[in-house]
C-alpha cells in the first residue's frame, strides 16, 4: 500500500500522526525518512498523542537513543539514529531488535538504516519532504498488511 498525502502546515503534519495512531494495532515500526527540519518530530508528537502521551513530553532522542513512554496506553517507543551517522548502514540496532513485537516503535532519521527494516510485515514507511516553506509531502508505504488513514 502507498498513500500520498500533503500536510499544508505544521498542525495539520499533527493531525496526520494522529491519524496514523489510530491506524496502529500496537506492532508497528514506523519508519520516518526526510531531512532536518520536515516534521519528522512533530509527526512523532502526533502518533503518540492518539496514545495520551502530551505533545510536550515528546522531544526527539538525538542523545539517548531511545525514550520509552511508559504512561501511556501502549508501550511506545522513540528512536533517533541521527547521530549515528549514514555510513555505513546500521545493519541491526539493538533498540529497534529487542522490542519489535512489544509496542509502536517511531523511528527518526530511518533513511540510515539497513533496508531489512523496510521489508519487515509490521513496518510502515513514511518519507517527509519541503514543498515550501510550511507544506510538507508524506509518501506512506505499509509493509505486507493493511494500514488505512482513513
Amino acid at each position: 500500500m502507498s498513500l500520498q498525502v500533503l500536510s499544508k502546515s505544521p498542525r495539520q503534519t499533527e493531525e496526520l500522526g494522529r491519524k496514523l495512531g489510530r491506524a496502529c494495532r500496537g506492532d508497528e515500526l514506523i519508519l520516518l525518512e526526510g531531512e532536518l527540519g520536515t516534521g519528522k518530530t512533530l509527526l512523532t508528537k502526533g502518533i503518540f498523542s492518539y496514545f495520551t502521551v502530551p505533545g510536550e513530553q515528546v522531544v526527539s532522542p538525538t542523545f539517548s537513543i531511545m525514550n520509552r513512554y511508559q504512561k501511556a496506553s501502549r508501550k511506545l517507543f522513540h528512536i533517533d539514529v541521527y547521530r549515528l551517522g549514514s555510513r555505513p548502514p546500521i545493519l541491526r540496532l539493538p533498540e529497534i531488535d529487542d522490542h519489535l513485537g512489544e509496542g509502536i516503535i517511531v523511528v527518526e532519521w530511518a533513511q540510515y538504516l539497513a533496508s531489512g527494516y523496510f521489508t519487515l510485515p509490521q513496518s510502515v514507511r513514511i518519507t517527509l519532504e519541503y514543498q515550501g516553506e510550511e507544506q510538507r509531502a508524506l509518501t506512506i508505504r505499509a509493509g505486507r498488511r493493511n494500514f488505512s488513514i482513513e
